[in-house]
């Protein structure tokens, strides 16, 4: 192709047609200009479909983490629910024996916390993604970067205070109760029962816990359960155009 114009150039170079060269070279000139131009919106756009099948990989990563912890905060939160009477069972101010021993999971109800934490994958990837100028522009991903920066420090708040809140009473019972070695095997003597059927303080831990559980942690997990619903539905509607 380029000996075939440069064989047009040189003929009508030798013939001295000056006009009709200059039209000649300004065309060819032309071509060049729209073969480049061609060239870099070819690249661009590749570029640009590159860029979108990264984020839509990240997006799945994200929506991958999101499904897990929804799981995982759903089932503490039933397991809670269902123990729920154990702790409102443990609070009475008058309760017999036999109705505590009945209650399988009473004589425990202060020595075991879940945690939740939360699956990072999805936004430590859009961290390392953000370093692009299409990122900062995208509403879906200034959501999902808001959601983390909000929630993770609220869930990791109370997580800290719970845990911190449990190995408090585990250390008071450790030093000050005889019974301990053996509660912590689930075995139980009489000094034990007299402890969480009669001691109005132990009633008032038990409150204390309940109250940090049901009105601040679940609430907190519920709220993160919402609000990541909400955000899967965003990302389903984004992914889309990529299901098949």
């Amino acid at each position: 192709m380029i000996k075939f114009f440069r064989k047009i150039r040189y003929n009508l170079m030798e013939k001295n047609k000056t006009g009709k060269y200059l039209k000649y070279v300004i065309g060819e000139i032309i071509l060049v200009v729209i073969g480049i131009l061609i060239a870099l919106w070819i690249n661009n756009l590749n570029e640009q479909r590159k860029q979108n099948n990264e984020y839509q990989s990240i997006l799945k990563t994200v929506k991958n983490d999101m499904m897990i912890d929804t799981m995982n905060m759903g089932l503490i939160i039933r397991r809670y629910k269902q123990n729920e009477s154990s702790f409102l069972l443990s609070m009475k101010d008058t309760i017999t024996k036999e109705e505590y021993l009945e209650c399988k999971k009473c004589p425990m109800i202060l020595s075991s916390f879940s945690p939740v934490f939360l699956q990072t994958n999805g936004i430590n990837r859009i961290q390392v993604y953000n370093n692009k100028d299409e990122s900062e522009k995208d509403s879906l991903n200034f959501k999902i970067q808001t959601f983390y920066s909000q929630v993770v420090p609220s869930l990791d708040n109370a997580v800290t205070s719970t845990t911190a809140l449990l190995q408090e009473y585990t250390q008071l019972f450790r030093e000050s109760k005889p019974w301990f070695k053996n509660w912590y095997k689930g075995k139980y003597d009489d000094d034990f029962y007299d402890y969480v059927l009669n001691d109005p303080i132990y009633k008032n831990r038990v409150a204390q816990y309940y109250t940090y559980i049901y009105k601040y942690y679940l609430l907190v997990l519920n709220v993160t359960i919402e609000e990541e619903e909400k955000l899967l539905q965003l990302i389903d509607t984004r992914l889309k155009p990529q299901n098949k």
